[in-house]
């Protein structure tokens, strides 16, 4: 029974990754940026979608090539889907402090395109698709990097260096929860920060939760569901393009599916 419901459910990954079309990308930002003369990072972020300034969180020792801290964590925005990601941080001193870091999937290519884009004396620089620079951490193809939430332990910090780096909730670590304090202190007066929704009545440590049951108040949670589908995707794409899974078709979909005796390497064909 076990061996027929995995080769009827060889095909589930097309239902988990399944997500809405997506209509602001890396060509929206290009043209958005050219058709309102835009030269500075906050003029981009101004002008930005509100899905993207509202639905963010917030690293404050990111190990990106953007640089980060408490008072000036690197902003990572995704909007409803995360099929677009963009990045900026808050403090002149900060390494890539004039830029714009961007990370698009492509549908039909199913991969990932990293961007950086440079603001520099009025001008505005787009990078080629994955510049060398970028697969030192995003690895080649590229893909995103991201915790992933652990249920089995309440207390362990799933998302390290992030706010909310436990359930998305800043209250749950003293030193965190004050040095986000004095970041909204300061935030709405940020020439950066200040474009981003920092409140929401339902939610006192907005974009964060106050505990583990808020999902549309746990930005990293959802960001992580959100990059793991489009990773889901190009996995597959990945695999389909290999001869082996042509070749042994039914011993590829049971080791990804885990069917009983494919766990490990004591798999012997039946």
């Amino acid at each position: 029974m076990m061996a027929s419901l995995c080769k009827r459910l060889w095909w589930w990954p097309a239902l988990l990754v399944h997500t809405q079309a997506f209509a602001f990308d890396i060509d929206d930002l290009r043209q958005l940026v050219r058709e309102k003369d835009l030269s500075t990072v906050e003029e981009v972020i101004a002008h930005l979608p509100r899905e993207y300034t509202e639905s963010y969180t917030l690293a404050y020792a990111s190990q990106s090539l953007q640089g980060s801290s408490p008072e000036n964590p690197r902003a990572i925005l995704f909007g409803r889907t995360a099929q677009f990601v963009l990045t900026f941080n808050g403090d002149p001193s900060q390494q890539h402090h004039d830029a714009i870091e961007a990370m698009q999937f492509r549908e039909g290519s199913e991969s990932f395109e990293l961007y950086s884009i440079e603001f520099e004396d009025g001008a505005v620089d787009f990078s080629e698709p994955n510049p060398e620079v970028c697969a030192g951490c995003h690895g080649s193809p590229p893909h995103p990097i991201w915790s992933s939430y652990e249920y089995g332990d309440r207390e362990a910090s799933h998302w390290p260096g992030v706010y909310g780096s436990t359930h998305d909730a800043p209250a749950l670590e003293a030193g965190e929860k004050a040095a986000f304090q004095r970041f909204r202190a300061r935030a709405a007066s940020h020439p950066r920060y200040r474009h981003l929704v920092l409140s929401n009545t339902g939610a006192p440590w907005f974009p964060y939760a106050m505990g583990p049951n808020q999902h549309r108040f746990r930005p990293n949670n959802r960001l992580g569901n959100l990059l793991a589908r489009w990773h889901a995707r190009q996995i597959v794409a990945l695999i389909r393009e290999d001869d082996f899974v042509d070749r042994h078709p039914g011993v590829s979909q049971a080791w990804l599916l885990q069917c009983p005796g494919t766990a490990g390497d004591g798999y012997r064909r039946r």
